[in-house]
C-alpha cells in the first residue's frame, strides 16, 4: 500500500479503500474537516496522498501543506500557502490576509470546483493553530459559507491535542488508519520480498506477521533480510533469517535507547527470564512476540519523546 518505498504499485487494503471514501466525503463536504490518524508507517500519509492525488486529478483543487522544518506551522502560514496556490502574493497583516483568502475562496468556488487542504504532520501543529482553523472554515463569500474542506493527517498525538480545543474537536470526523489484519500482512510479506527479488518461505512468513502488522516495519524487515540473502548468495529468506534479523533488531533498539531486559519484560507482561530466553531463541512453547515487540515500541516511544 506504500509508494514511499516502492513507487511503482500500490498494495490494496481495505483500509486504503477506507481512506479514500473518507477523502471524497471531505470533499464533498465544505465547511468539514476530517482527521486520519494512526502510528509512524501505518501508511496514513501514502493512503491520503494517494486519494487525493485521484481526486485532483478530477478537476478538484487539492492544497498540499506540510510543516516547515525549523518552524512550527502557524494559521497565517496556512493562508498564505493557499493563497500562493491561486496565484496571489499574500497580504503582509493577518486581517488583510484573511480577507484576501475570503475574496480568492469565494470566486473560486463560484466555478464549482470543490477546495480542499491537506496537512500532513498536523500532530505538531500548535493549540493556538487549531484554534484558528475554524475561522478559516467559517469563511463565507456572499450567502455561502464553508468555502473549503480541511483534511488532517497524523500521529496519535492529535487526539489529546484535539481534546484541549474543543471547538475544533467536535467538529471534526476522525478516522484511525488500523495495521494491517492477519492475512494482508501476510500478501504484503510475499509482495515485499517480490519487489525485492528474493523468495519467502512460508514458516518466514508466519513468523515476521506473528510479530508485526505495521506495514513500514514489514518493509524495512524484509529489506534487511534481502540483503543478508544477497551477502550469503541465497535467494530465498528462511525462518532461521528471519529469528536472527527480529533477535538482532530488538537488541539493537534495547542498547539505543538504555532499555533493560526487566523492564521490556514488565511492558510486556513476562518474567525477566522468560524475555531472556526468548531474545536467546531458548524459550520453551509459543510466545507472544507481537506482544513483546508492541512493548518494546511503547518503550522506544517513551524513550525518544523524553529526549525530545
Amino acid at each position: 500500500m506504500f509508494r514511499v518505498t516502492y513507487p511503482e504499485k500500490m498494495f490494496e487494503t481495505k483500509a486504503l479503500r477506507q481512506i479514500a471514501q473518507a477523502c471524497e466525503r471531505a470533499v464533498m463536504h465544505p465547511g468539514s474537516i476530517t482527521a486520519i490518524i494512526g502510528e509512524v508507517g501505518v501508511g496514513k500519509s501514502t493512503a491520503v496522498y494517494n486519494a487525493m492525488g485521484t481526486i485532483e486529478e478530477a478537476g478538484v483543487h487539492v492544497i498540499w501543506i506540510s510543516q516547515p522544518e525549523k518552524e512550527l506551522l502557524r494559521v497565517g502560514g496556512i493562508m498564505a500557502v493557499i493563497i500562493r496556490h491561486f496565484g496571489e502574493d499574500p497580504r503582509r497583516y493577518i486581517e488583510a490576509r484573511t480577507e484576501q483568502l475570503r475574496r480568492i475562496l469565494g470566486v473560486k468556488t463560484q466555478e464549482d470546483k470543490p477546495i480542499c487542504v491537506m496537512i500532513d504532520e498536523a500532530h505538531a501543529l500548535g493549540r493556538e493553530t487549531l484554534r484558528a482553523l475554524k475561522r478559516v472554515l467559517e469563511l463565507g463569500f456572499g450567502r455561502r459559507m464553508g468555502l473549503l474542506s480541511i483534511i488532517l493527517v497524523a500521529q496519535p498525538e492529535l487526539y489529546e491535542k484535539l481534546r484541549t480545543v474543543p471547538e475544533i474537536n467536535l467538529r471534526t470526523r476522525k478516522i484511525e488508519m488500523p495495521r494491517f489484519t492477519d492475512s494482508e500482512a501476510e500478501h504484503y510479506c510475499e509482495w515485499v520480498a517480490g519487489w525485492e527479488d528474493v523468495k519467502i518461505d512460508p514458516p518466514a512468513v508466519r513468523i515476521i506477521c506473528r510479530k508485526l502488522h505495521n506495514p513500514l516495519r514489514i518493509a524495512s524487515i524484509i529489506s534487511q533480510l534481502a540483503e543478508i540473502c544477497e551477502s550469503v548468495g541465497e535467494k530465498k529468506i528462511t525462518a532461521e533469517m528471519c529469528k536472527e534479523i527480529w533477535t538482532k533488531n530488538i537488541r539493537t533498539q534495547m542498547d539505543q535507547y538504555g532499555i533493560t531486559h526487566k523492564e521490556l519484560a514488565d511492558a510486556a507482561g513476562y518474567s525477566r527470564s522468560a524475555v531472556t530466553m526468548m531474545l536467546a531463541g531458548q524459550y520453551p512453547g509459543k510466545p507472544n512476540e507481537f506482544k513483546l515487540n508492541e512493548a518494546l515500541e511503547d518503550l522506544v516511544a517513551q524513550r525518544a519523546g523524553k529526549g525530545a
